[in-house]
């Protein structure tokens, strides 16, 4: 009967046999095992929850980052994406699972020969750092700033690779209207010239 709690979970379950032959020696010995696995059973939903808790908060982390972050396979095939990704991609958050499993490459404006282009990099340097491209999303094209490192297992063979991704839009947005208020800046400046160059020769000519 003990032995049919414990197999059922039951780690409670102590046998009350008192007897100093074998059998009684074997009841002690049941009873400390039943102790050593409540302990380890005890051990383990501990170590669990903490892992849990772990996984929460790094995953609290990656998704609540305003960068995009994504994850591939070592066929280019997207294994994670956070929701910074998604709504960079597919413009919202919350569908994930159309960026699962689809090739990287696709999202780059120069495709399958930009993303072995970043591979090679990759597989040469180990990572790459603030490397300067451009990605489509439907009509759009936007510019990014994307730094990578190639995901490894415990034997160092490549598993996949990991991506930061940041959208470079308001950033070119921003360089542009710089760049045309100097144009004008420039040409007001022209301009102001040209009038007092005006103004002097009007002068000398009165």
């Amino acid at each position: 009967r003990g032995t049919k709690k414990v197999a059922e979970g039951d780690f409670s379950q102590v046998v009350s046999l008192k007897s100093k032959d074998e059998i009684g020696e074997l009841a002690e010995s049941f009873n400390r095992m039943v102790v050593s696995l409540e302990q380890g059973r005890s051990q383990l939903q501990k170590s669990a929850q903490e892992l849990r808790d772990t996984k929460e908060t790094l995953e609290n982390i990656v998704q609540s980052s305003v960068d995009a972050i994504v994850a591939t396979d070592p066929k280019g095939r997207i294994t994670f994406a956070n929701r910074s990704m998604e709504e960079l991609i597919l413009g919202q958050a919350g569908m994930k699972e159309r960026l699962l499993g689809v090739a990287m490459a696709q999202f780059y404006s120069g495709g399958l020969a930009e993303a072995r282009k970043i591979m090679s990099i990759l597989r040469d340097q180990g990572r790459l750092v603030n490397y300067e491209t451009t990605m489509v999303s439907g009509e759009r094209v936007i510019p990014i700033l994307t730094s990578a490192s190639l995901l490894k297992d415990e034997r160092g063979a490549v598993i996949g690779t990991l991506g930061v991704i940041k959208d470079l839009t308001e950033k070119k947005k921003l360089e542009e209207d710089l760049n045309k208020a100097q144009a004008d800046l420039v040409q007001t400046e022209n301009l102001a010239a040209v009038g007092r160059l005006a103004s002097g020769v009007a002068h000398e000519m009165n």
